[in-house]
């Protein structure tokens, strides 16, 4: 029932209620596509500074020794 009333209420704004009503559906929709690009794009960062951190660096050069001590 609350969902008629409410697709009641927004029929009686005429078509500029029912475009703006779309385009913050639209804008809402963009913003978390956008939130999960940013949010994908820290963790390649994230991982992309903590193997740089650790020694590699793309296959130019040789990567650094482990520190952890090797059992002979």
């Amino acid at each position: 029932m609350e969902f008629l009333e409410l697709l009641k209420q927004v029929l009686e704004l005429g078509w500029p209620g029912i475009v703006l009503i779309a385009n913050v559906y639209l804008i809402q929709a963009w913003r978390r596509s956008v939130e999960e690009h940013v949010r994908d794009l820290r963790y390649i960062a994230h991982i992309r500074h903590d193997l740089i951190q650790k020694g590699w660096n793309g296959g130019t050069e040789q990567v650094k020794q482990s520190p952890l001590p090797v059992s002979e």
